[in-house]
């Protein structure tokens, strides 16, 4: 958070080296409400789907997102670009 980045771990990039991703604005004042909803709960993880962390991204919530916000053609990976 102090440096606006969210890192990628090593074990999970292609590459097998740590993968820093900036972080805007809007980005950090999520997390800091995640993170304060966090300290009331016991878990480790930031995002959460009925109290389990998520495992997937792709999953029927996310293409039901896509069709509400009117999105076509659109994969996960994509949002690598924005």
């Amino acid at each position: 958070m102090n440096r606006s980045c969210a890192w990628i771990h090593p074990d999970q990039s292609k590459s097998r080296k740590a993968i820093p991703v900036p972080l805007n604005a809007d980005a950090l004042a999520l997390l800091k409400r995640q993170e304060h909803k966090q300290q009331e709960k016991s878990s480790d993880f930031v995002f959460m789907f009925r109290g389990c962390s998520i495992k997937k991204a792709n999953t029927r919530a996310w293409r039901d997102a896509l069709v509400r916000a009117g999105i076509d053609d659109f994969r996960w990976h994509d949002l690598r670009h924005t």
